[in-house]
């Protein structure tokens, strides 16, 4: 059951928006999803100070960066083993 407030609390008077674009979702889906995020907060009634957007990309995995190849070799595990 959905619990709605009925007064602007005290404490809570601004709000920071961000939204999130990612390599799945569609060319411009993040910014609408913030836009609408934005609505909301505005129907409680918030200051809205700012807004960004984050477009997400994808991470390479560590396991394949050379660096990270050389951190988890056998010869550096047994040099930083706790003795």
């Amino acid at each position: 059951m959905a619990v709605f407030p009925t007064d602007k609390p005290s404490k809570l008077e601004r709000a920071f928006l961000i939204g999130v674009q990612t390599q799945d979702m569609a060319p411009g889906e993040g910014s609408e999803l913030l836009g609408e995020l934005k609505e909301l907060v505005e129907n409680l009634r918030l200051t809205v100070v700012d807004q960004a957007l984050v477009n997400l990309r994808t991470p390479t995995p560590p396991c394949c960066s050379a660096a990270a190849r050389r951190r988890n070799s056998p010869s550096a595990r047994k040099r930083w083993a706790p003795t």
